[in-house]
């Protein structure tokens, strides 16, 4: 049954009631955190001017970028109990531009947990 997930930490044992949870965020990326993108991931040394002719237009690359901050907050562990995720997507669709003046909203379902298979030697 679905359930809203508030931000809080989990322990590992616990991750197993996760599925079902939805996570709701909304957030907007405006004008600073668009250049910073661009500057780290060398989008302005490769397209230089380019980039400009749509200067508001968010890279739909950045967005994804976003998913680790944006559930970080609801999808803590323990310090002592870290672990790595594996952010398995199964649908993403941009329906139309987004801009860095839009308001967005994320909602995702949290709808499988799966333990890692042991690596082999």
């Amino acid at each position: 049954m679905a359930h809203l997930l508030v931000p809080g930490t989990v322990a590992v044992d616990d991750i197993p009631s996760l599925v079902g949870g939805i996570i709701e965020v909304t957030f907007s990326v405006g004008d600073e955190l668009k250049h910073l993108f661009e500057r780290s991931t060398l989008l302005d040394q490769v397209y230089g001017d380019e980039l400009a002719w749509e200067h508001d237009l968010v890279e739909g690359f950045h967005l994804l970028s976003l998913l680790d901050a944006l559930t970080h907050p609801f999808l803590q562990l323990s310090p002592e109990q870290w672990t790595s995720w594996n952010y398995g997507l199964d649908r993403v669709r941009f329906l139309r531009p987004v801009r860095t003046t839009d308001s967005l909203r994320l909602r995702a379902e949290i709808t499988e947990v799966r333990a890692k298979e042991s690596a082999t030697s």
